[in-house]
């Protein structure tokens, strides 16, 4: 029920002495129940750590048959050592012993002030002493300990039998896990079915957006708010958008979450130290994982001219040019040989006022030329300014290869990947560049990363806050040989606020966990389908394909004109030449 665990940490009140068979008895029970139990999956480790805090023999002789039980690594810890920083070890249970009940909240607040505990890790509170005709003041105790904090715990004690129990905060009921071994403990905190989340959220552009229209309901789009559904459909559950006052933003959103109007908050904003009574989602909960790849190469000018077509496109202008020479001194050859005048006579002469030559009769001809001619010029320049858009658009950085800018990219490059977080671990043969990927630990990574290595990529967790990047799990905002993908493994998500010591802290947490697998596991184009659905109009800006959009218009507008030219070239020579033309130069 508790999944694999890798360590767990055994916290015990005041040394506890067995005095009386019947305090024997009841250790037996328990230890019996706890052997027997499916409360949680042995792993897969052969050899257990003990350690004490406290140097009591007689501690230890209360767990040790439970610490031969867990064929895992275990930390025992007293009371008076709450304050130990263990954070190197990570906990993923935490069994607590209480020699009577009165005690519980003591420990459970001591247990929450320990650096040495999650909010995160399942706990175990068993009750050492008889329970006897207490026993439903013990049940009334439970929805106590979730307000104290832990949301993710079992209650055991002993009357004449063992029992263990939990609350569901969400459904406010107690269960008890003898009689329901597939029932909803843990897995309450991860499916939310019919249950309506109460989520406090505003509009903050460009991320999160909304739109009202006439007699229709306000409609949501954005990153972030798709994130938020995808959230909602992993716990199961429906969710219900409240907003704080108009112009409030995220202020009036805490506001609404500390008076208990919304379940959690939705923000991309957050001042740390300002509220006590509420607690945000961990700084990697928060962070983006990126990629970073080597910066591209620095080309000469003259290389980057060639850079900005494709080879076949530039043979391709070549050619056209190549062949529109040859046409056009075929025409000019044409056009000095008047004899060979005869239908073309108009066009020639459109050619030869290009080739500024002088014509005949200019006067009579201006009114026919002056449309294709302006179409012309104008043709000309939009073809000369998308050139040079066109140039300006590729190189970015001016005098630099394209390099890596795509994961596809960086997949086919196989360049070696280094990261301190091991995230093929997660995924195994379904991650993302498994292939690709070199463990190190943090120090040697970023000994690395500064390093003049220009083969290799580097993968780690980003926190951005504020548009900044947040040096939580590294130090870094750019590096002598390496440069941020923009394209990264799964985007950042937005700060969730929460009450303190809420559920669902764990329960969103577990969701965020699930999307980061996703990312790691899948292609960015599938994850950025699934998070960005709807797009919020960015703002407009000149791009190359307006120019080439005006460029095909003029064309189109060229080619019309010269159509409509040809076809009133009938009905203008009347006009243009006179009655008597050709007969003068029949007698000549």
């Amino acid at each position: 029920m508790l999944g694999l665990i890798l360590v767990c940490f055994m916290f015990t009140t005041n040394a506890i002495s067995i005095r009386t068979r019947d305090e024997q008895k009841t250790y037996q029970q328990i230890e019996s129940f706890i052997i027997k139990s499916e409360l949680w999956v042995k792993s897969t480790f052969s050899q257990t750590t003990l350690l004490t805090m406290d140097n009591s023999d007689a501690a230890y002789d209360v767990v040790k048959i439970i610490l031969q039980t867990l064929h895992f690594p275990t930390v025992v810890f007293d009371e008076k050592y709450f304050s130990v920083d263990h954070k190197s070890i990570q906990a993923t249970l935490a069994i607590v012993l209480i020699e009577v009940k009165e005690n519980i909240d003591i420990i459970v607040r001591n247990l929450l002030n320990s650096t040495s505990y999650e909010v995160k890790t399942p706990v175990v509170l068993i009750i050492c002493k008889k329970v006897k005709k207490y026993a439903l003041e013990v049940e009334y105790l439970l929805p106590h300990i979730c307000r104290f904090g832990l949301t993710r715990f079992i209650l055991v004690y002993v009357t004449d039998k063992v029992h263990a129990k939990t609350y569901n905060p969400f459904t406010r009921k107690i269960l008890n896990i003898q009689q329901n071994h597939d029932a909803e403990t843990p897995n309450f905190l991860r499916n939310l079915r019919g249950h309506r989340l109460r989520v406090g959220l505003f509009e903050e552009w460009p991320l999160i957006k909304a739109e009202t229209k006439l007699f229709s309901r306000r409609k949501w789009m954005g990153r972030d708010y798709e994130l938020l559904k995808v959230v909602v459909k992993i716990l199961n559950a429906t969710y219900k958008i409240i907003e704080p006052p108009k112009n409030t933003r995220y202020e009036g959103a805490i506001k609404d979450l500390i008076r208990g109007k919304t379940d959690f908050c939705f923000v991309r904003q957050f001042q740390a130290g300002k509220y006590d009574n509420i607690e945000p989602t961990e700084y990697n909960e928060m962070a983006s994982f990126d990629i970073l790849v080597p910066k591209p190469r620095q080309l000469k000018a003259n290389e980057a001219f060639f850079k900005t077509f494709r080879i076949e496109i530039w043979v391709g202008i070549a050619f056209c040019i190549i062949l529109l020479l040859v046409v056009l001194k075929l025409l000019l050859d044409y056009y000095t040989h008047p004899s060979r005048w005869g239908q073309e006579e108009i066009l020639l002469d459109l050619w030869g006022i290009l080739m500024n030559v002088p014509i005949r009769n200019l006067r009579k001809y201006k009114r026919v030329l002056k449309m294709p001619i302006i179409s012309w010029i104008w043709a000309c320049l939009i073809f000369a300014v998308s050139f040079q858009c066109r140039l300006i658009d590729l190189m970015q950085s001016p005098y630099f290869d394209k390099g890596i800018r795509t994961l596809e990219d960086l997949e086919k490059s196989k360049l070696p990947i280094y990261s301190s977080f091991n995230y093929t671990d997660i995924m195994g043969n379904a991650s993302l560049f498994r292939h690709h990927y070199r463990s190190l630990n943090h120090t040697e990574l970023q000994d690395f990363v500064w390093g003049n290595e220009t083969n290799v990529a580097f993968a780690m967790p980003f926190v951005v806050i504020r548009g900044h990047i947040n040096p939580f799990m590294f130090p870094l905002n750019h590096t002598p040989s390496h440069v941020i993908l923009k394209e990264p493994l799964f985007h950042s998500f937005a700060v969730y606020l929460f009450q303190k010591n809420s559920p669902y802290t764990h329960a969103v947490s577990k969701a965020l966990m699930i999307q980061r697998q996703y990312g790691f596991s899948k292609k960015i184009t599938r994850m950025s389908k699934e998070v960005d659905v709807h797009r919020v109009s960015r703002v407009k800006r000149l791009s190359i394909y307006h120019v080439q959009t005006a460029f095909i218009l003029l064309a189109i507008g060229l080619i019309l004109s010269f159509v409509v030219f040809i076809y009133e070239q009938g009905s203008l020579e009347s006009i243009v030449r006179p009655k008597n033309v050709n007969s003068k130069r029949k007698k000549k």
